[in-house]
Order: C-alpha cells, then sequence, then structure tokens
C-alpha cells in the first residue's frame, strides 16, 4: 500500500480498522524479531553477514509503517465523522 490509491481498499469501519492496525503492529513486531535474529546471526569474523535479508527487513519493515499510518489516518477520519458537533 505504497501509493495514495492503496488507501481507498482500507475497510470503511472502526472495528475492522482496528483489526487491521492490530494486525499491522504484529506484522511490524515479527519483523522487529527476524531483524534481530539476523542481526545476531551474522559473523564477521567467520564472512558471514546478511546484509540483503536486513535491507530487505528494513523495506518491508518501511511499508507496513506506512500501511499502519493510512489505516490510522482513516480511523481518526471516521471517528471525527462519528462523533456529533
Amino acid at each position: 500500500m505504497s501509493n495514495p490509491n492503496d488507501a481507498e481498499s482500507l475497510p470503511n469501519s472502526i472495528p475492522e480498522l482496528l483489526t487491521l492496525i492490530d494486525q499491522y503492529t504484529q506484522e511490524l513486531t515479527a519483523l522487529d524479531a527476524e531483524q534481530k535474529r539476523l542481526f545476531a546471526a551474522e559473523d564477521p569474523a567467520r564472512g558471514i553477514f546478511f546484509a540483503a535479508e536486513i535491507h530487505q527487513n528494513r523495506q518491508t519493515k518501511n511499508q507496513m509503517q506506512v500501511q499502519v499510518q493510512y489505516a490510522q489516518v482513516r480511523l481518526n477520519r471516521l471517528k471525527m465523522e462519528a462523533e456529533p458537533f
């Protein structure tokens, strides 16, 4: 969901958005754990590096963070529309 048109595919209900944000948060936690595992598995003395995997992990994490932001903006908008003035 890296372009603005992808934001249009987000759900239009608060419960669905909360579930989606929770799912994204869990995926971010898993990406963090994987990144830590990759760093720990590197062994410079033996020439073992995971630069490509770490880079891909960071790219995926960045994309996931943007998806969370889109979902959070939609959630905030729906909450504002639901509040009577």
